[in-house]
């Protein structure tokens, strides 16, 4: 029996939102049984109705709960020609780890998982950006506690060298890499690249494209995954073996007293939020 959840901060796609992607999850959720806590969060920038000539989709605005949103420009996963449209985003998401935190790691999709690997090296090296150097709030606990794992599905980096240098040497967090092999969105060089950024990485395919996959099979790996991270069981230590006139006996251990918890798992106690920004809607690395 565990004692508290698993908390978990998930991160969309491009020209998607939170909602669309809890609905993509709403299966893996009911598997994960009540013993995860999916916190989705919403990227700050709006993305603009495209304008095509084929388009039958009414003049009205979208509904605020439907607007299809961004981490950053498209075209920037190539390469940040401002450095300050990535800058926008981490002061957000610091505000968001305030607000939320703490929490146990990490979970995003496509563009979400771009961004949830910088995330995953800010948090565990936050000298790297100014705005991981101080809270935005004073009397918030900082840095935040470095994330126990992150799942990435069809994860990449931007082709920037700043976001490169953040990952000279590998993450120490633990990483699940989801992958499919008919990916055209998010080719497969480019979300392998991901696995050596981080040192305890793992790969797991599916035949598909770009997409969390849905099948059980994969919710119970997602479920696997966050739980032995969260909550990793505590091996007891092994002790001496005495040679006694009765024969062999083990030394004492502390394991032999009663336990006071049931749980095989230990216990704990433990961006500025910028303007909205307003993009066109372009095809391209989701």
């Amino acid at each position: 029996m565990l004692n508290r959840k698993a908390r978990v901060l998930v991160l969309h796609g491009f020209a998607q939102n939170s909602r669309i992607l809890a609905a993509k999850l709403a299966q893996a959720e009911r598997i994960f049984d009540g013993h995860v806590e999916l916190i989705f969060v919403d990227a700050p920038n709006i993305l603009l109705r495209p304008t095509m000539a084929y388009d039958n989709s009414p003049d009205e605005p979208y509904a605020p709960k439907d607007e299809p949103r961004s981490w950053w420009h498209a075209q920037s996963n190539d390469g940040f020609e401002d450095p300050r449209e990535l800058d926008r985003t981490l002061y957000y998401l610091r505000t968001v780890l305030e607000r939320e935190g703490p929490v146990d790691g990490i979970f995003g999709f496509s563009q979400g998982a771009a961004t949830a690997a910088i995330l995953c090296a800010l948090v565990a090296r936050p000298w790297l950006h100014p705005a991981f150097s101080s809270p935005a709030s004073p009397g918030v606990a900082w840095p935040p506690v470095p994330f126990k794992f992150a799942v990435l599905c069809s994860g990449y980096l931007p082709l920037d060298r700043r976001c490169e240098s953040w990952f000279d040497s590998p993450v120490a967090i633990p990483t699940l890499h989801v992958l499919g092999r008919s990916d055209v969105v998010a080719p497969n060089e480019r979300t392998l690249a991901n696995v050596p950024r981080f040192s305890n990485s793992r790969v797991e395919w599916h035949e598909g494209g770009h997409y969390i996959p849905r099948k059980p099979h994969f919710a119970h790996i997602f479920k696997e995954f966050i739980l032995s991270n969260t909550f990793p069981v505590v091996e007891p230590p092994l002790f001496p073996l005495f040679a006694t006139s009765s024969g062999v006996s083990r030394g004492a251990s502390p394991f032999d007293s009663p336990r006071t918890s049931s749980s095989p798992f230990p216990t704990e106690d433990v961006l500025m939020r910028s303007p909205v920004t307003v993009m066109p809607l372009s095809p391209a690395l989701h």
